[in-house]
């Protein structure tokens, strides 16, 4: 598979312009303005503002119940998503509207899927897996001042070292992880996911994808889970062609029983947007869902993208674990 270095992370931050200086002011401009544009992207049908507006939401009670302070609302209330995010909680929301669950995992998404899905579907049990430190236990704070209710339990670990019964899950989460880890573990993780669900069961992920697959290695250790490859850089993410859909997820899961894909329009906006996330300081962050909603769009293939997309699946266990079964 082709490899790609990226030098996504800049040593010092780019400044283009002054900011308010005022940072009061600054949050109640710039709040103002993200409210706009998620109405805005609402009245055009764009995706995601469900859930964008649900975390402002939290944020401003959880602010006014003096749970958060201002700079933590600032930063969960001016940019409550990030670029695909708006699509996949989207349609994974739509494609979990109708399923009952009582025994839920999420492996490692972003926390504000897992928090939407146990308030309104109000489930008595949750477990969260995450390989992160920092990440599992600021997810737990989040969930304790937002103040979800339930059986929530928090677990820092390896999906594929998590001791929990197999075929215990209802459904299983997993948005934008997959992606992560490297192929060495890749099998093993997969099959314990899959392990986990319960006959019956579901199973929600997403992977980037593109018409050629190629593994990214980045100029940062994100996540503090790597060693440094040879030449300086980590493994970042995978993303996957159509053939190795085929091979790492279809060969072993079956065919999804829904799915859909969302790519970039001009085929480099991606890289470009995630650069200036990363490095500029003013970066107009409250202006995110009007930027992912007009600078991306549906295809119906992998092979139809002009870049850089996601494709999020939802999966049925139609049997129980078949031992013979190789991945």
């Amino acid at each position: 598979m082709e490899r790609i270095n990226s030098n996504l992370f800049l040593e010092k931050p780019i400044i283009q312009s002054p900011r308010i200086r005022n940072f009061r002011l600054r949050f109640v401009l710039e709040f103002v303005l993200s409210i706009f544009c998620a109405f805005y992207v609402n009245l055009k049908g764009g995706w995601g503002i469900r859930f964008h507006l649900y975390v402002v939401k939290k944020s401003i009670i959880a602010f006014f119940k003096q749970k958060i302070s201002l700079p933590e609302l600032d930063s969960l209330a001016i940019i409550p998503l990030d670029s695909f995010r708006y699509f996949e909680f989207h349609f994974g929301r739509i494609f979990l509207k109708d399923l009952k669950i009582e025994n839920y995992l999420d492996v490692s998404s972003p926390r504000f899927f897992p928090a939407y899905l146990i308030e309104h579907k109000k489930l008595a049990k949750a477990t969260l897996v995450n390989p992160d430190k920092k990440d599992i236990e600021g997810t737990e704070r989040i969930f304790k001042k937002f103040q979800l209710k339930g059986d929530i339990e928090f677990i820092n670990g390896l999906i594929a070292n998590v001791n929990q019964e197999l075929e215990s899950f209802d459904l299983i989460t997993c948005i934008s992880v997959l992606e992560h880890i490297p192929m060495e573990y890749f099998d093993a993780s997969l099959k314990q996911i899959w392990a986990l669900l319960k006959p019956g069961g579901f199973l929600l992920i997403s992977v980037p994808v593109s018409k050629n697959a190629y593994d990214e290695y980045i100029n940062y250790n994100e996540y503090e889970l790597q060693e440094k490859s040879p030449d300086g850089y980590y493994f970042g993410q995978r993303f996957h062609s159509q053939k190795l859909i085929d091979q790492l997820f279809i060969s072993y899961l079956g065919h999804p029983i829904k799915s859909k894909i969302a790519g970039e329009i001009e085929n480099g906006y991606f890289n470009k947007n995630r650069f200036d996330k990363l490095n500029y300081v003013n970066y107009p962050r409250w202006k995110e869902s009007i930027f992912f909603n007009e600078n991306y769009k549906e295809y119906n293939s992998i092979d139809s993208l002009p870049g850089i997309g996601v494709e999020i699946f939802l999966f049925q266990k139609t049997s129980s674990i078949n031992e013979n079964c190789n991945i």
